[in-house]
């Protein structure tokens, strides 16, 4: 079978999370630090209502530029770039909300556009009421013949991934216990597809900081 690649967004191209705990530094006075995020339920991790962390992410966080100019991973452009050019582009397959889908689409395409052959927006495995009518995440693969899924987050889908399709992950606090095909960045994770050792990262501005 065709290598076929997709990609999450948060926590694969974008680090949102690092977007996120600097707003809440700097705009909300909350010493956080990115190691703490060992859950993708922010309410949980911030010990508020799910109702009050919407409020916060729609009224504060999203039209914020912390959300609109959140940075890159380390190695991601150029990573996602030798990955199109060997297997072809990659479709984009994300759980953002109906209220930011235009701005996630234009974010998206603006900075990953060359190398992406279409952005599928998913049912979000934590916040069901908000789906509608998607399809799930492995649904999608299915559908667009995927074999391997960049995910950063593996553990909603364990039991539920259909044989021919690999979930691979880049080391983040919240799937520190996914240890299969875990990767600790973008370099050892293309070095996967890479046994010739032809990818070449360029640096990027954006940095990881704890």
């Amino acid at each position: 079978m065709a290598v076929r690649i997709a990609a999450d967004i948060d926590g694969i191209l974008i680090n949102l999370t690092l977007a996120f705990r600097d707003f809440l530094r700097f705009q909300r006075g909350r010493q956080i630090h990115f190691n703490d995020f060992t859950s993708l339920r922010w309410d949980e991790l911030l010990g508020i209502t799910r109702t009050e962390l919407g409020k916060m992410l729609f009224q504060e966080f999203y039209p914020s530029p912390y959300f609109q100019e959140a940075p890159i991973l380390p190695g991601a452009l150029a990573g996602i770039s030798f990955l199109a050019g060997k297997y072809g582009p990659l479709p984009i397959i994300t759980t953002r909300h109906d209220m930011i889908a235009h701005d996630t689409r234009n974010i998206t395409e603006s900075l990953f556009g060359k190398w992406i052959s279409g952005i599928y927006f998913a049912q979000n495995p934590y916040i069901t009421e908000t789906n509608g009518a998607r399809k799930t995440k492995m649904e999608l693969c299915r559908d667009l013949s995927i074999t391997h899924l960049l995910e950063d987050d593996p553990e909603p889908f364990e039991g539920s991934i259909p044989p021919g399709l690999q979930l691979l992950s880049i080391q983040q606090p919240w799937n520190a216990t996914f240890l299969e095909n875990n990767f600790e960045d973008w370099p050892t994770l293309v070095a996967h597809f890479d046994p010739a050792k032809t990818y070449m990262p360029r640096q990027h501005r954006y940095a990881h900081t704890p």
